[in-house]
């Protein structure tokens, strides 16, 4: 396994990864649009190499991730995703702990993330990682 920052051939993987708009949205929220065109993704979801990460597996992408920085001390988890063949591995774990160990070396105190309230798997893997529901 080896993270490296996501470069631009990774997107044609990515995009494969998203089966129909109500993956889409849980996966990138409402501001990506389906079907997924490499060179808009990357404008639509604020891609840099120093904000977009994935964990390979030999050289082929199994997830994906971004840390986006909000405010001084605060990042912000934005949509992790796990290739649909690579789900039930760790991989998404393994992605945030990356993630999360780039927000800590950024001398991050505030890191947040956004969920859908049924999206259940991802919450119970946060909730795993220690982050905690904020009031509504």
């Amino acid at each position: 396994m080896e993270f490296r920052s996501a470069i631009e051939s990774d997107f044609e993987s990515i995009i494969s990864w998203i089966e129909n708009s109500d993956d889409c949205l849980t996966w990138a929220g409402p501001d990506v649009t389906f079907p997924m065109i490499p060179t808009a993704l990357k404008r639509q979801i604020e891609y840099t190499a120093g904000n977009s990460y994935c964990l390979l597996d030999k050289t082929e992408p199994v997830a994906f991730g971004q840390l986006l920085q909000k405010g001084e001390y605060h990042y912000h988890l934005a949509r992790i995703i796990v290739a649909p063949v690579s789900r039930g591995r760790g991989y998404g774990y393994k992605i945030c702990k990356h993630l999360i160990k780039r927000a800590h070396a950024c001398d991050s105190r505030r890191l947040t993330l956004n969920v859908y309230r049924d999206n259940q798997r991802a919450i119970g893997l946060y909730r795993h990682l220690g982050f905690v529901p904020a009031p509504p």
